[in-house]
């Protein structure tokens, strides 16, 4: 076993071909700098960062160069060789060919062939990044990249990590008090005030069920679906941090305090070196969503090489997994022993008390958590059929294969069993027909989507889970309160996934109004913070630091009519424009969030007619704009005509499936559909 300073010791060599798969990001940029801009000449400069035996922190100046690559006979790198070399670190000013990058490399007792593993991680992402620049990519007609580029071979960075949100009609969409990036705040009212006169649930009034009998599981699934598709990081902690805390003004508010924190999000940059902080800002500001786009499974996999890479076993196609409870194995701890010798960044926090996943924010909540298991261990199950059945294929050919079945899996669930209880049916009221693949459609995430639209599902959440038996009896934990199990990956170890999906599975939820739980809009994360936050709040908030049009401005530019009062926001609806009323002068001046929530709903769908016109948008361009969507990408026969794809393939695959096959609760224990019961 050759030492960590062994491996160091010599540069290595890569030769970058075809036949790999190169188009991930695994450089985490730690102030969102814009990525490929680290590029001088031939050479790449980054910084790692490792630990030796003694657990003492060092750190190494990376220099990546390459004679033969990007000049002029060769663009598109294909077959370039990459010279490794390591120096120990010394400091040098912020300029555009030097990022410093906190990787946490393998123990020090790892194998060779271990940190020659995570260093060819690492000069692909720089590859990638390089072609992100040059805009040349030798396109793989099979597997997705991780991150989401080149999925469209004209436009490779349609829908990619860390590409910007979509402004949908920059003249209405990126509103700025400054033409640039300050949030348009005078004379509007502040959002926890907002919050409380429309949202807030009033005293003793029991929660209105779905009128259609959605599940909790409908709504988590929704949940779960965001976390594939979108995230852009806050800037605290960054050089850019900029606090916009929100008022608490009523002294008879439940909240204890004066004012509730809320950082704005991290923005985009140009590339140029200005301003101390090494790269200017672009302007005016846009936002980068640091997921793919596509559904994908980036949630389960990541998006970057190197989480993915760390959350792969590299035996049999599988993923990583944790001790068994119930029906099969948990996530793995966020531990160097169970991810070896790697700890991921993660929400909360990088303790090992919590799992490690695709996407950070998997512990959210218990029944996000359990979905999360419950695909890495469908995603094993299906390596472990494809091995039985292809027993000549490699990890990397399980592995990928496994992954592909999984995405088409999420993606046929959302399309033909989930999203119609939205929206309404495909092709009478929901998303038109599915023509193919169209590479003229932009699947980009819009911010309006992910900022305002795509939070409906927050006025469903529950304020209690519901938990039962494999026997369809009430758990033990039963009716727990949700605000006491915010990130308590150990309650989810107690419990285990079974009673989670099975009282989600069977609980009818909360109607999409404009009302929001209090474990939402007064206690979220009350057991991390005693002070209790307000998403109502937040979201409104993040609707002004995202320069998102107010509501009327939000309908216009998706070709609706504007309201021409607040009692046509929902018709018929007194109250609704009486809460209205008391906080906002006019229907123009009426935040789009909070108002898209308050419309009456589309008939045949539970959102309002804004939030349905930008959903029935999104998924569309989604699905048209997907390259690898499922329907219409390749498959080889011998796979097409395994009995499970063809299960997916025709639809007749659905989440219940997935739940048999992967927990110790029989199929005649679940509701034939999970996402809807009879009321």
């Amino acid at each position: 076993m050759e030492s960590l300073w062994d491996v160091m010791a010599f540069p290595a060599v890569f030769d970058l071909t075809m036949g790999r798969i190169f188009h991930s990001y695994a450089v985490d940029v730690p102030d969102e700098r814009v990525t490929g801009t680290f590029m001088n000449g031939h050479t790449v400069t980054f910084t790692v960062a490792a630990r030796d035996a003694d657990a003492k922190r060092l750190e190494y100046t990376v220099v990546a160069h390459s004679p033969d690559a990007w000049g002029p006979d060769r663009p598109d790198l294909t077959g370039a060789r990459f010279f490794l070399t390591l120096h120990p670190y010394v400091s040098a000013p912020s300029h555009a060919s030097m990022m410093k990058v906190g990787y946490k490399l393998p123990a020090a007792a790892a194998a060779n062939a271990r940190l020659v593993g995570w260093f060819d991680a690492a000069v692909a992402a720089m590859v990638d990044n390089a072609r992100l620049v040059k805009g040349a990519y030798p396109c793989n007609d099979e597997f997705r990249s991780y991150s989401g580029t080149c999925n469209n071979e004209a436009e490779p960075k349609w829908g990619a990590a860390s590409a910007g949100l979509l402004r949908m009609d920059p003249a209405i969409d990126g509103v700025w008090a400054d033409r640039r990036s300050a949030p348009l705040t005078a004379g509007r009212p502040n959002c926890r005030s907002v919050s409380n006169a429309v949202a807030g649930v009033p005293p003793g009034a029991p929660p209105v069920r779905s009128g259609r009998g959605l599940t909790d599981l409908w709504t988590f699934w929704g949940q779960f679906l965001d976390h594939d598709m979108a995230i852009t990081f806050g800037s605290k902690g960054t050089v850019d941090e900029e606090q916009m805390p929100v008022p608490v003004t009523d002294p008879t508010d439940v909240l204890p305090v004066d004012h509730i924190e809320f950082t704005r999000s991290q923005h985009m940059r140009d590339g140029r070196p200005c301003c101390g902080s090494g790269y200017a800002e672009a302007l005016p500001r846009q936002h980068p969503n640091m997921q793919t786009a596509f559904i994908d499974g980036s949630q389960l996999y990541g998006a970057e090489r190197d989480r993915v890479d760390v959350l792969r076993e590299h035996l049999g196609g599988r993923l990583r997994v944790g001790p068994p409870v119930g029906g099969g194995p948990m996530m793995p701890d966020n531990s160097a022993a169970a991810l070896g010798g790697a700890v991921l960044p993660n929400d909360p926090s990088e303790e090992p008390t919590f799992f490690a996943a695709g996407d950070r924010r998997a512990n959210e909540q218990p029944v996000l958590a359990a979905l999360h298991t419950l695909f890495v261990r469908e995603h094993n199950r299906v390596a472990a059929l494809l091995a039985d059945e292809f027993g000549c294929w490699t990890d990397e050919q399980l592995y990928q294969y496994a992954r592909k079945i999984v995405s088409a899996t999420l993606q046929a669930i959302t399309y033909e069993h989930w999203l119609p209880l939205l929206v309404g049916p495909t092709g009478g009221g929901g998303l038109p027909p599915y023509t193919g693949y169209d590479a003229a459609v932009n699947p980009t995430i819009a911010n309006f989507f992910t900022t305002a639209a795509f939070r409906f599902g927050h006025s469903a959440v529950p304020d209690t889970l519901a938990l039962r038996n494999g026997d369809g009896s009430p758990h033990a934990r039963d009716g727990v309160a949700l605000n006491s199990v915010y990130f308590d990956a150990s309650f989810v170890r107690e419990v285990g996934i079974e009673p989670l999906l099975a009282g989600a599975a069977t609980a009818v939820g909360h109607e999409v109004d404009r009302f929001v739980a209090d474990a939402l809009r007064n206690t979220l994360f009350a057991n991390l913070d005693s002070n209790g936050l307000d998403l109502v709040a937040l979201n409104c908030q993040r609707g002004r630091d995202h320069g998102l049009p107010t509501l009327n401005g939000a309908r216009r530019m998706y070709g609706l009519r504007a309201h021409a009062s607040l009692a046509d926001v929902a018709p018929g609806d007194a109250g609704t424009a009486a809460a209205l009323g008391s906080v906002y002068a006019s229907v123009d001046d009426v935040d789009a969030f909070v108002g898209g929530l308050s419309e009456a709903h589309v008939p045949g769908a539970v959102v309002g007619s804004l939030f349905h016109a930008s959903i029935v948008d999104q998924f569309t361009r989604l699905r048209d704009g997907d390259r690898f969507y499922y329907a219409s990408v390749y498959w080889p026969a011998r796979v097409r005509a395994l009995p499970l794809v063809a299960a997916i393939l025709d639809g007749r695959r659905t989440l219940k499936d997935v739940l048999v096959d992967n927990t110790n609760i029989p199929a005649e224990q679940w509701p034939d559909d999970v996402f809807r019961v009879a009321v």
